[in-house]
């Protein structure tokens, strides 16, 4: 007994660290989507299963619910033949069974597929979503950080086009800016133009 009780422990222990194994394998060479191109037709099936991009769960509850409709139409049914522990017909039960069950039994897993449908419809319209981007030469990913270069840019741009920016008091006159930027005097007497630079130590006039 206790030779096969060390044994089964020995096992055991092998058994958890071949499954560590071949966890760390899976997350090296299959999980990976940039592995996926590389693989067979049944090592992106394991990449899909691993990665959860289908879902098995809609056929069980399916199997069920076929199984479990059946059941209750031919156990009503048989109801119709048979007697309870007093002798009384058990027809009407059965009658009772058969007309009520299938429709008990489809509200109950419709319940429960609202939202296994919702995470299908989620899946959808993500695979639909990278597709289109994939067209465009870009990968979807949700998880993305965005894209702010553009916006950078035009800061730069506004920074550059107007030497009053980041500034509170008007270089010229002192004045306290809008917040915009703009001197309400010094703006307001040149109209739309371009901000003129600051007066320089070496003018002449000055």
């Amino acid at each position: 007994m206790s030779f096969n009780f060390g044994l089964s422990d020995g096992l055991m222990v092998f058994a958890v660290l071949a499954a560590i194994a071949a966890m760390v394998l899976a997350f090296i060479f299959l999980v990976p989507e940039k592995r996926r191109a590389k693989l067979n037709g049944f090592g992106k099936f394991i990449h899909d299963t691993l990665n959860f991009k289908y879902l098995i769960i809609s056929k069980v509850l399916q199997a069920f619910y076929i199984f479990s409709t059946a059941f209750v139409i031919i156990g009503g049914f048989f109801m119709l033949f048979q007697t309870d522990f007093f002798g009384r017909w058990m027809g009407g039960y059965g009658l009772l069974v058969m007309l009520l069950g299938p429709i008990i039994i489809r509200v109950v897993y419709e319940l429960l597929m609202l939202s296994l449908l919702l995470v299908q419809n989620v899946i959808s319209i993500n695979r639909k979503l990278r597709n289109q981007n994939d067209e465009d030469g870009k990968e979807a990913d949700i998880f993305a950080s965005p894209d702010l270069s553009g916006f950078k840019a035009t800061f730069r741009k506004q920074q550059t086009s107007n030497p009053n920016a980041g500034a509170r008091f008007c270089f010229r006159c002192g004045a306290p800016l809008d917040p915009y930027g703009n001197c309400p005097n010094c703006d307001a007497n040149r109209g739309p133009q371009n901000p003129m630079t600051p007066p320089s130590d070496n003018n002449p006039n000055g």
